[in-house]
């Protein structure tokens, strides 16, 4: 489960012995503040300014192992988007050279297999690619998307991995073994990005609940 790593981390950073009357204070939206106490000012410890040493090192802690996991879901998904490259520009080798060898454009292999990141976002996708000669006898190439498949007719499930079928459509026999190969890699990959996708993003909240009742603000985009 995503949320399982951060639970373990908030079990193990106790919070210190405080004096005064400890409790749960619920905040706004029905969630229980952890470790609050109240001072003389019947104010909550957690939010006072001038936070007790104590609790202010506790917080500190706690900060910098939400860190550690926010890069380590980072960089784990950084490896991901290397794996993937390496196996697109094997896959271009092998479409190069495997084109190279056929005669006739009914056995050239039009698929192009494009990775990208974009901040915490993989996408692993495949385009055909298409020659087009202008007026002037100039050929360029032009790429377009395909879609995955989804069996649900609303379009919302999350799909991982493309349709083989579609896929063919562009692939002849001699590429196909390959094609298999790399989408087989890709629909893993996909998978494994948004489970640590979907992690940061439960740790952007817990790091804003932390921070607000701390009586911080974190801006959205520090948080994902």
């Amino acid at each position: 489960m995503p949320g399982l790593a951060v639970v373990s981390l908030v079990r193990r950073a106790r919070l210190p012995r405080m004096p005064g009357r400890a409790y749960f204070q619920m905040d706004s939206t029905g969630d229980p503040i952890l470790g609050v106490a109240r001072n003389r000012s019947k104010a909550p410890l957690w939010i006072v300014r001038g936070m007790q040493p104590e609790l202010k090192a506790w917080r500190d802690g706690m900060d910098e192992r939400l860190g550690q996991v926010r890069t380590i879901l980072k960089n784990y998904i950084g490896d991901l988007f290397d794996q993937a490259s390496n196996t697109a520009v094997r896959f271009e080798l092998f479409t190069v050279e495997g084109n190279s060898l056929r005669k006739g454009w009914d056995d050239q292999n039009t698929l192009k297999y494009r990775v990208r990141l974009e901040k915490n976002t993989l996408m692993l996708e495949w385009y055909q690619r298409v020659w087009k000669r202008d007026g002037k006898g100039n050929r360029t190439t032009e790429h377009h998307y395909i879609r995955k498949r989804n069996k649900n007719k609303r379009g919302t499930d999350l799909v991982y991995g493309y349709d083989m079928g579609d896929l063919f459509k562009f692939a002849p026999e001699w590429s196909r073994e390959r094609v298999v190969e790399v989408e087989t890699e890709a629909a893993s990959l996909r998978r494994q990005a948004h489970y640590c996708a979907s992690m940061l993003v439960i740790l952007g909240r817990m790091e804003r609940y932390l921070a607000d009742c701390s009586g911080m603000s974190l801006p959205e985009g520090d948080s994902a």
